[in-house]
């Protein structure tokens, strides 16, 4: 890999340089090193001034939390709405072809797979006109849309912290050593990784499996548990007559995270095999020799969950499902929180500025995600207290006083903090408990009001508006490129037919025949291109019309 990357470089004079490899997280460590074994003419040119390593966009949600941070086409200046996945479609046209060339030597095979390319190449070059036109006008449409959905978020932002995310995010990405604007810190989680780091020191306790921590294997846990909720949801708002391909894509997400569990039990079993004992009435099969229970329904038995069987857990292992549970109940909070926050700044912006059925249909809308957002992180606080007590009867050692901190959570104490119960009048309403305990995280947050997670849902959205602005400039230039390229082709054939050819006449006529004919079909497909892109740059003026009396 390192040889092809060099050899591809070479004699290159770009200033930017863009990477996209599947592991690319793994292999650009240490490339530099590696390129000074290979002789000089291999060495990447001065020239480059900037390298940005991404993975493509199909790979990269397999690869860790901070891969999906550092190495995002969708967070990355510049790269437009490009996947990164171009390489790998091909390969997916050629399947078919196994059958024919599976019996060939390997000489014929190559021949053979390099015409069956040649021709798919040749197919989509002539296919550019339309192709380009649709991907245009799609993103033009995203473009306007996403830039709305932006400046609406914003309207309920006040000014100077969006002034301050703004140079926060910049700052990022300029120098992504820099404070990642899309990543919210957890303290929990960084005082495990500590006490892991001491434990792998000193040898302690605690087994270490398949390279995991206990800590890590617990976190990996809850983590699953979300991923179950998630999916059930989805298979509940099927409905009672799901197409085909609803019911293949579920089938699907169902088959990816079974496997998903099935490595996270390799790894629980060798640090809590009593997890194993009583995993095995739920392990069995069906006489179909399907799986007896559905994959959201599998029960993960984490230490909160052996806490009541009379099992032989070490105390350590519940420790840190506490501690990881009295942070996830936590961050609940900070999430209704800010739901309610949002879903206050939304309804005021509804009374003040929200006119015709367009505005309120989106206001309305916008309400209503926010309302969903309550919903979720109450049901997620909830799981959490629930183990919390759990553990608590266990006879760790927690603070005496966590109960008061995070008490059962009602219906009615999800409300906003000016909101009293139904039927208080204003010299009666109480404020919620919910509002009464803030963790360190949002305690030290820039804006109490606006902490992480609507900072990070500001940055998302900004991200989107960027990407699908740069596309419909990347598609500009691209265009500007085909017509160039195919005109460069028609001068290449053209100085063919009329250059050196041999001295039979039979063989020069019909060399320079075969040259014009290639020059001359070069000409067609570029004028037939600029026939059917000649009313782009209308579409695009309109649509930035639209989206500007829209914002009006």
């Amino acid at each position: 890999m390192d040889y092809i990357f060099f050899s591809s470089l070479r004699g290159s004079d770009l200033e930017r340089l863009v990477v996209s490899y599947d592991i690319v997280c793994q292999w650009h460590l240490n490339l530099r090193t590696r390129m000074l074994q290979y002789p000089h003419h291999l060495h990447i040119s001065s020239s480059i001034l900037h390298v940005t390593f991404l993975i493509p966009k199909f790979h990269l949600p397999a690869h860790i939390e901070e891969c999906n941070l550092l190495y995002s086409f969708n967070l990355t200046k510049g790269v437009a709405r490009t996947d990164g996945e171009a390489p790998e479609r091909g390969w997916a046209n050629i399947n078919p072809l196994a059958q024919s060339t599976k019996e060939m030597g390997p000489g014929n095979r190559r021949d053979t797979i390099d015409d069956f390319f040649n021709d798919w190449n040749w197919k989509k070059i002539i296919k550019f006109g339309p192709s380009m036109v649709k991907k245009i006008q799609e993103a033009a449409r995203c473009s306007r849309e996403h830039k709305e959905a932006l400046d609406e978020l914003e309207a309920v932002i006040p000014k100077d912290v969006v002034e301050s995310w703004t140079a926060e995010v910049e700052l990022w990405e300029t120098d992504p050593a820099k404070k990642n604007p899309y990543q919210t810190t957890s303290a929990v989680r960084l005082k495990l990784a500590e006490e892991a780091a001491r434990t792998e020191a000193d040898r302690g306790e605690i087994e270490i499996s398949h390279e995991m921590h206990a800590s890590t294997i617990i976190a990996n846990g809850i983590a699953i548990q979300e991923e179950q909720h998630k999916l059930l949801l989805e298979k509940e708002g099927l409905g009672d007559h799901p197409t085909t391909t609803q019911l293949y894509k579920l089938t699907e997400r169902s088959n990816q995270l079974r496997r998903k569990i099935a490595l996270w039990i390799d790894a629980q079993v060798t640090v809590m095999p009593e997890a194993s004992r009583h995993r095995q009435s739920k392990s069995q099969t069906t006489t179909e020799g399907t799986p007896g229970v559905q994959v959201y329904d599998i029960e993960l038995w984490l230490p909160s969950k052996l806490a009541t069987k009379n099992t032989l857990v070490n105390h350590q292992f519940r420790l840190f499902e506490w501690q990881l549970r009295h942070g996830q109940a936590h961050d609940a909070l900070d999430e209704i929180r800010n739901a309610l926050r949002l879903q206050a700044y939304l309804y005021k912006h509804k009374d003040r500025y929200a006119s015709g059925v367009k505005a309120n249909t989106r206001s309305n809308t916008a309400i209503s995600r926010a309302t969903e957002m309550v919903k979720e992180g109450s049901r997620k606080y909830r799981i959490a207290r629930e183990a919390l007590a759990t553990l608590a009867q266990t006879g760790i050692e927690i603070p005496v006083d966590w109960a008061s901190n995070l008490r059962p959570l009602r219906d009615e104490d999800c409300r906003k903090l000016s909101e009293g119960l139904v039927g208080d009048t204003e010299g009666r309403r109480t404020v919620s408990w919910i509002w009464f305990h803030f963790p360190a995280a949002a305690e030290a947050a820039e804006d109490p009001r606006l902490n992480d997670a609507l900072r990070i849902e500001w940055c998302r959205s900004r991200a989107r508006s960027m990407r699908w602005t740069e596309e419909v400039e990347l598609l500009q230039e691209e265009m500007r490129r085909i017509r160039q390229f195919l005109r460069w082709e028609e001068d290449r054939w053209m100085g063919r037919a009329h250059g050196k050819s041999p001295a039979d006449i039979t063989v020069r006529e019909g060399l320079t025949s075969y040259a014009l004919s290639q020059g001359t079909l070069r000409r067609k497909l570029r004028e037939r291109f600029e026939e059917t892109w000649k009313e782009v740059p209308q579409m695009l003026e309109f649509f930035s019309q639209t989206c500007s009396v829209d914002t009006v």
